[in-house]
């Protein structure tokens, strides 16, 4: 109980001095307050624990003083004893009804004034040690649902990694073929039971094989990166696809499109890649790198299925490579 801290609060300033020497072999820090605004401003700048409180005081009286201090919730803790000389069983009743823990009768008998300080000294010791538990028991329930947020956060973003690192091409970055087959299969279930079109898009770099030979694969791998890059940027939609399919094949994946817009895609995509002039001194139709695409959009129904629609554009592309390549063909389902 060492320097545990007593705001006397009385009007008249020798009833500190009778209780100073009443405490003087104790190691209390005694603060004295002669109206009840002093002793709420004491409470402002004091670490109190424990208010000695005279009942009777001019302006506000300690029944007043004892409610306005347990109204604030920070100050609610402390223990205030009352000092009265009141002794009928109403008054007394009406200390303890504001939020008064204890009462002394005057004249203060000391050995009654010593045990009551003591007990409620102790109380307030017992609350701020179980104060400090608790305060501790929060920061650390606080680490513990940080720590747990934290590592849910990241195996959250190693989930997140792992999967876009399984549905991403290594070389050139876009979707990959298994990316696309998953797409595919979800799109035509969900676009069957909207009754609207599907379209795809099967494009081939002209004459990669040769290009490859001329350059080497290294410079075979920068070209598969920019036409992929390249080709994907044109892709506005969020809910399109573009893919790596294998090799110098990519593919488009266009939900809710009729063959217009995969028409209007296939012509940005082709424009595109005209407009990288990337030198192929070895193709057979053009000085530069280009590409042949073959279109086709159906409507999915349960007598079908998406190879049904590979099958179409996969037709498609063939068809331009016959025609010449450096070109689109759209399929006739």
């Amino acid at each position: 109980m060492n320097n545990q801290s007593i705001l006397i609060v009385d009007d008249e300033s020798r009833n500190f001095d009778v209780i100073e020497a009443l405490l003087n072999e104790y190691d209390y820090e005694l603060n004295y307050a002669s109206t009840g605004q002093e002793a709420l401003e004491s409470l402002e700048i004091l670490e109190i624990d424990l208010i000695l409180l005279d009942v009777m005081m001019p302006d506000m009286d300690g029944i007043e003083v004892c409610e306005r201090i347990k109204a604030i919730p920070k100050y609610k803790p402390i223990p205030i004893i009352m000092v009265t000389a009141l002794t009928a069983k109403e008054d007394l009743a009406q200390c303890l009804n504001v939020g008064a823990n204890d009462f002394i009768s005057k004249p203060v008998n000391d050995l009654e004034l010593r045990a009551r300080l003591q007990s409620m000294l102790r109380m307030k010791q017992q609350y701020d040690a179980l104060q400090i538990s608790l305060d501790r028991q929060l920061v650390l329930e606080a680490e513990k649902r940080e720590l747990l947020e934290n590592r849910n956060a990241e195996l959250e973003r190693q989930t997140e990694e792992a999967h876009l690192r399984a549905n991403t091409d290594g070389l050139t970055q876009v979707s990959n073929r298994r990316c696309f087959d998953d797409r595919l299969q979800k799109e035509w279930r969900r676009i069957m039971r909207e009754q609207t079109w599907l379209s795809l898009i099967l494009i081939d770099i002209d004459y990669f094989k040769f290009y490859n030979d001329f350059y080497g694969h290294l410079s075979g791998d920068d070209c598969l990166i920019q036409v992929a890059q390249t080709a994907a940027k044109q892709i506005k939609r969020p809910d399109d696809l573009f893919a790596r399919y294998g090799g110098e094949e990519f593919i488009v994946l266009l939900p809710n499109t009729k063959i217009d817009g995969a028409i209007a895609v296939a012509k940005s995509i082709q424009a595109a890649i005209h407009n990288l002039n990337i030198p192929h001194k070895d193709s057979k139709i053009s000085e530069i790198v280009t590409i042949s695409m073959g279109l086709a959009s159906v409507i999915p129904t349960s007598d079908k299925s998406p190879e049904h629609l590979m099958a179409l554009s996969d037709k498609a592309l063939y068809e331009a490579k016959h025609q010449g390549r450096d070109r689109y063909v759209v399929a006739i389902s």
